[in-house]
């Protein structure tokens, strides 16, 4: 075993008579300029004297300190080939505009009809969202005008910088292949590269717990310090406003950090570690109380049904399998995984992490990893959070999982028994991801959305507006007319989808323009739009011009449809936009023909799914909602 030694390492002159075995000379990877290996228990807890540096916290795959082959140049250039992949798959994502789909459709729903104070209110749609998340999302939609890009600018920007805020970190953390394997995870991730394109507030999870652990690392290198401290009492209230689960984060810092600070005896320190605990709790509390209490108020019913098995089982036994299900799963599933124990490799490289700092320390940074996680499963006991039930709300967890998954990756394959295949296999491994990342961008471009029907619902409307707004004074039945419409529909996916893509494509609501009825006439009609009619909605317009007092007649009743009807052995509904061209009355006051009449009994119908056909059919009810995993 060695023994510490810091002296000038320009010279080996008198290292015979310190180190046992062979002469530095002969193997110059065995001493570093920074420091000299001392035995597994004491390796990474060296720490230079307050003014002399920073403490080295740095752990690699081997446990003698040294990777052949693996110098400081060539992870370099490992981390920016992947540094450089990441943010490519991230741009190609938003550049590709993939068309929302029903998870989306809600929140972006609720950002187009409220203003900022209105986004304070529990949200509708069964939707729960950070309050800041929600306010940039909104200022970003007023400033870029509402359409998929400004929706999803804020998380495509939080995920791009999530990667450089993890490559401080990881280089702070670990060092050899080490750190290129585990940036190279976080670049190729699909969940993170995913929600780098959707408007929920996944992204900004990922990006605070970060920014969190980054400050924490940050005093733990140099405690004589307390700037990381006062940015951590900056950040903390931020963090917590703008992402839900980082209060995890936030308060595994804060004890991790306690009793070293306390140590520390400086009141520097201790003032703004006190800052930083007084300021989260106190956000932490006011957002409970006023936002985020109400909105999970106001799901609890059906999100608790809809979260059921993310919760612990009360039964020992049921607990233990829950467990493993749970830690071998969507919440590991770094760079890939899933459910049924697919994401098994990723535990077992966390686990063999865990190892290596048991082994080699330091302590406390094994502490601000694992944390988290037990908080979080303490509030899933509690049934205020799930745990585990997937990957996007467990988001606040990735960097510790992705941290200690490149450490645990590196560490055994460092146990292979040919030196050649422990210098090679690192490579390997980079060099499958490398392609590994290439496909996915293959993939996005070959197939750019969730699923077909969203694509081809957008590609229906993007159509029908444009082509019915020419010429012609537009009016929803909804929105514009106010008729009224069964509620409970129109708080169905389909529907949602239906105003989302009305906002976006349809010139007129886009400029936020009301309709000109006095601009109606023979050359200039107005046409009436209900979306998925129901043969109970079908005496909707008729009664409307009824009540208008013969000032319209009904002039032609035409279908745009986009009919799915069985996706995965399954009845769905497609699109129906249901349109009634109407003009000023030349006849006087008449009564407007019923539903059951042979002018609006038979419509001309245009079905996308067939080509564009038109032709007169009956009209049908709209079938189920379209099921989406």
């Amino acid at each position: 075993m060695a023994l510490i030694a810091r002296r000038d390492l320009r010279s080996d002159r008198g290292w015979s008579r310190i180190l046992p075995g062979p002469s530095p000379s002969r193997h110059p990877g065995l001493l570093s300029p920074r420091t000299i290996e001392t035995g597994p228990a004491q390796e990474r807890e060296r720490s230079a004297p307050p003014g002399r540096g920073p403490r080295d916290l740095r752990l690699c795959g081997a446990r003698e300190g040294v990777e052949p082959g693996w110098d400081d140049g060539r992870v370099r250039r490992w981390v920016l080939v992947f540094l450089s992949l990441g943010v490519a798959m991230r741009l190609l994502r938003y550049a590709l505009n993939f068309p929302l789909w029903n998870d989306e459709g809600y929140l972006a729903l609720n950002i187009l009809e409220r203003d900022f104070a209105g986004l304070c209110r529990p949200l509708d749609y069964g939707q729960v969202c950070p309050l800041l998340f929600l306010w940039a999302v909104k200022a970003a939609s007023l400033a870029l005008g509402f359409s998929e890009w400004s929706l999803r600018l804020v998380p495509a920007l939080a995920s791009i910088a999530s990667l450089f805020a993890f490559r401080h970190v990881a280089g702070r953390l670990l060092r050899g292949s080490s750190l290129a394997l585990a940036v190279a995870v976080l670049a190729i991730g699909y969940t993170p590269v995913r929600y780098a394109g959707e408007v929920k507030p996944y992204a900004t999870d990922l990006l605070a717990a970060l920014g969190l652990i980054a400050l924490a690392v940050e005093w733990l290198r140099r405690p004589e310090r307390a700037g990381p401290l006062w940015g951590l009492a900056a950040l903390g209230p931020v963090a917590i406003g703008i992402s839900n689960p980082s209060i995890f984060v936030a308060a595994s810092v804060g004890l991790v950090l306690a009793v070293p600070v306390l140590k520390t005896r400086s009141r520097h320190n201790l003032a703004a570690l006190a800052v930083f605990g007084l300021a989260s709790c106190a956000t932490f509390l006011g957002l409970l109380a006023w936002i985020n209490g109400p909105q999970g108020d106001h799901v609890k019913g059906w999100m608790g049904l809809y979260w059921a098995n993310a919760f612990p089982p009360r039964s020992p036994g049921a607990l233990l399998g829950w467990l493993v299900a749970a830690h071998t799963s969507h919440m590991f599933a770094y760079p890939a995984g899933g459910d049924h124990g697919s994401s098994t490799l990723t535990t077992c490289l966390v686990l063999a992490a865990v190892v290596a700092y048991l082994r080699r320390g330091p302590g406390r940074v094994l502490a601000l990893l694992l944390a988290p996680f037990a908080l979080g499963l303490a509030a899933a006991a509690m049934g205020r959070y799930p745990y585990g039930g997937s990957a996007r709300t467990m988001q606040y967890v990735a960097p510790s999982i992705i941290l200690m998954a490149g450490l645990g990756a590196a560490a055994l394959l460092a146990r292979l028994p040919r030196p050649s295949w422990r210098e090679r296999s690192p490579r390997w491994a980079l060099l499958a991801m490398l392609i590994g990342g290439l496909g996915q961008m293959a993939w996005d471009l070959a197939y750019p959305c969730k699923d077909v029907f969203f694509l081809e619902s957008r590609a229906l409307a993007r159509r029908f507006w444009a082509e019915e707004s020419e010429g012609a004074e537009v009016a929803c039945a909804r929105t514009d007319l106010r008729l009224p419409l069964d509620p409970l529909r129109w708080e169905a996916d389909r529907a949602v989808m239906y105003l989302c893509h009305q906002a976006i494509y349809s010139p007129r609501h886009a400029a936020g323009i009301r309709p000109r009825l006095d601009r109606v006439g023979a050359k200039h009609p107005l046409r009436v739009v209900v979306f998925n009619e129901t043969p109970t909605e079908a005496a909707a317009v008729p009664r409307w011009l009824r009540a208008a007092g013969g000032r319209f007649q009904l002039r032609a009743r035409r279908e745009h449809r986009l009919d799915l009807e069985f996706r995965r052995g399954r009845r769905v509904s497609g699109d129906r936009y249901v349109v009634y061209d109407l003009v000023p009355s030349e006849a006087g006051p008449r009564p407007a023909p019923g539903p059951g009449s042979p002018e609006v009994g038979t419509v001309a119908t245009t079905d996308v799914s067939r080509g564009g056909e038109t032709a007169d059919r009956p009209i049908r009810g709209a079938g189920g909602d379209v099921e989406d995993d």
